[in-house]
């Protein structure tokens, strides 16, 4: 652990990006993989967004002004498949709906986003007629 996790309430365990499924973005070009799962989760570990969903439904049974279906619909349990996460993303973000997890998956080369369809090749170069 790192020195500030001694100073915590609560760690989280989670996984690194060598012990799950999803998707490697590069910062400075926006260059995309998919990454396969390579090793099984270390002990208790589990990716963050299975962290999430799970509090979002631990709060479920808490919250006092919304029903549970408010925060079980907001953040489905069904997203613990990565899979499905990514899928549910693309298609509510425009500017990626050609990003899918098969043709990511098939590629050898990252893809760059934006990335409206799957036909599109993917940006190489952002705001070309912007001075920056």
């Amino acid at each position: 652990m790192e020195e500030s996790a001694y100073y915590a309430d609560i760690i989280l365990p989670i996984t690194s990006g060598f012990e799950m499924e999803t998707v490697y973005m590069r910062r400075d070009d926006r260059a995309i993989r998919w990454q396969q799962q390579v090793v099984p989760p270390v002990g208790e570990s589990k990716p963050d967004w299975h962290i999430w969903i799970e509090l979002a439904h631990a709060t479920a049974k808490l919250d006092k002004r919304n029903p549970p279906q408010y925060w079980q619909d907001n953040f489905p349990a069904s997203w613990k498949d990565y899979r499905h996460l990514w899928a549910t993303f693309v298609a509510n973000t425009p500017g990626m709906a050609g990003m899918t997890q098969q043709r990511l998956s098939e590629r050898s080369e990252p893809l760059r986003w934006p990335c409206p369809t799957v036909e599109h090749p993917g940006v190489s170069t952002l705001y070309l007629d912007h001075p920056s």
